[in-house]
């Protein structure tokens, strides 16, 4: 939580930090910040852990070998 304070008026409003996604895969709490890749996928919202978006882009990029 973070607080703003207005220095005219004195007034203090607090901010709440976003609530991280959880990883599609693993389930753990994704942060862009730590590596985690956050977005969308049409609408749909997704995120992935850093470990997991690895292990998905060396699928991918096995299967491109494997069809060439």
């Amino acid at each position: 939580m973070t607080k703003i304070i207005n220095l005219k008026t004195g007034e203090v409003r607090k901010i709440e930090k976003p609530k991280p996604r959880e990883c599609e895969v693993c389930g753990i709490e994704v942060y862009e910040d730590e590596g985690g890749l956050v977005g969308n996928i049409g609408k749909l919202p997704v995120g992935f852990c850093n470990v997991c978006t690895t292990g998905i882009v060396a699928m991918l990029i096995e299967r491109q070998n494997k069809e060439r």
